[in-house]
């Protein structure tokens, strides 16, 4: 009996060493599967598409312009507001190489977005729409940099909520850093995370004077800047952090006082100044510039309008570009030494 256990035991003891060193081969020259996000691009490009327009009096074909990304099936586009500023005769290429003259729906300078409406009788796919990114969250870059379609570069959140960078004509806010590779055609084209949801829009790339060189560097406005920029554009749902698209200027003490002794004694101020000598009273903004298919464009205003009062909440600034709480409904202004209102809603 004692030899039969201690059979066993060997034989036991025996595998057991084999199964290890078996083993230990196995993971000397083992690597583990590459994971592959190929079937999460596949299912991304058919809503990203390319944006083709002619600049202002020019007569030469048209050319791509960036990217943009079918925020629904409706037709909207969503691009960055720099890429159509001074374009015409705006085209939307989808992945399937058809091509559809586009309208511009709506803009907001302010965050570098511009909302596109095409009109199709195909089954547009829409990207989803996620929560914004963390720093250390692993994105991707979409778009068709320097023509070459359906690229995607992956890289890491840097940073968020970066501010003050001056890249581009806009003075962007709160934006997503990325190391994921953005250069030309890039811009306008959605930044995702590995489940396919948008997380921002591509924006702008980090270069030194000598070239645009990709640095490793690149920004995109995060997604829920770009939601409610959306909403306010088609829906007319405006939320606190809206702007109407117009530039604004303070005026000089005379030319303020001159202004509110024409726009007449008895109306109503826009706010209360009498606790606020270091406050500029509401009478001071001179609108300086109209941002294209804006708010401000839509509703009437005008470069040299001059806003002497709020219906219903003082002024706000967002870095010169008009910023108003979402329950103004008018605007008083005056223009050629008469008093007009505007109505702002939609």
């Amino acid at each position: 009996m004692k030899k039969q256990i201690k059979d066993l035991w060997l034989l036991f003891a025996q595998s057991a060493t084999v199964a290890l060193a078996a083993a230990a081969v196995a993971l000397l020259f083992w690597k583990p599967p590459a994971h592959s996000y190929s079937a999460m691009l596949a299912d991304v490009l058919p809503s990203v598409v390319s944006i083709h327009g002619r600049a202002e009096g020019d007569s030469a074909e048209a050319s791509t312009l960036g990217a943009g990304v079918i925020i629904n099936d409706d037709g909207h586009i969503l691009t960055n507001y720099h890429l159509i500023a001074n374009a015409k005769q705006l085209r939307v290429r989808l992945d399937d190489d058809s091509r559809h003259w586009a309208d511009v729906a709506g803009v907001d300078p302010e965050i570098d977005i511009a909302v596109l409406k095409i009109n199709t009788a195909g089954n547009l796919k829409a990207i989803p729409v996620a929560e914004d990114p963390a720093p250390g969250d692993i994105v991707f870059a979409i778009g068709h940099p320097y023509g070459l379609d359906g690229s995607a570069s992956m890289g890491i959140v840097s940073a968020v909520n970066r501010d003050h960078l001056r890249l581009t004509d806009y003075r962007g806010e709160k934006l997503i850093q990325t190391d994921a590779a953005i250069n030309p055609g890039n811009s306008g084209g959605p930044l995702t995370n590995t489940n396919g949801e948008l997380v921002g829009i591509n924006a702008a790339l980090y270069s030194r004077p000598s070239g645009l060189k990709p640095q490793g560097i690149g920004f995109a406005v995060p997604a829920k800047l770009v939601r409610h920029s959306y909403l306010s554009l088609t829906t007319g749902e405006r939320h606190p952090e809206d702007t109407i698209g117009a530039q604004v200027r303070p005026l000089s003490s005379t030319l303020r006082e001159r202004i509110n002794r024409a726009a007449s004694a008895n109306r109503r101020p826009a706010r209360d100044t009498a606790d606020a000598d270091n406050e500029e009273p509401a009478a001071t903004v001179l609108i300086a510039k109209i941002w294209r298919g804006s708010l401000a464009e839509q509703r009437g205003l005008k470069t040299g309008d001059i806003i002497t009062d709020l219906d219903t909440a003082s002024l706000i600034f967002a870095r010169e570009n008009l910023r108003l709480p979402p329950e103004t409904k008018t605007l008083r202004i005056l223009r050629n030494n008469k008093e007009q209102i505007i109505n702002l809603k939609l």
